[in-house]
């Protein structure tokens, strides 16, 4: 991801997506598998996996939003 600063009422949204999970669920984050909590700790620091996940999130939302996500059902 190119160094964009992260804005904060999207990481906020994001963290509140994650925090909604069950507290079992793991994720894989290009060859890492992260649980929850590690989500958390991850998107919070902003790390590489945070800003990933962060955009990640963001563009699905947007897909939804925009009805594109439903192109492809």
């Amino acid at each position: 991801m190119i160094n964009k600063k992260i804005n904060k009422e999207e990481k906020e949204l994001v963290l509140e997506r994650i925090k909604s999970l069950s507290d079992d669920v793991v994720v894989s984050v290009g060859s890492k598998n992260l649980t929850k909590k590690e989500l958390i700790n991850s998107i919070e620091k902003e790390d590489e996996e945070g800003r990933d996940i962060i955009k990640a999130q963001i563009e699905f939302l947007k897909a939804m939003a925009s009805g594109e996500i439903y192109n492809y059902v």
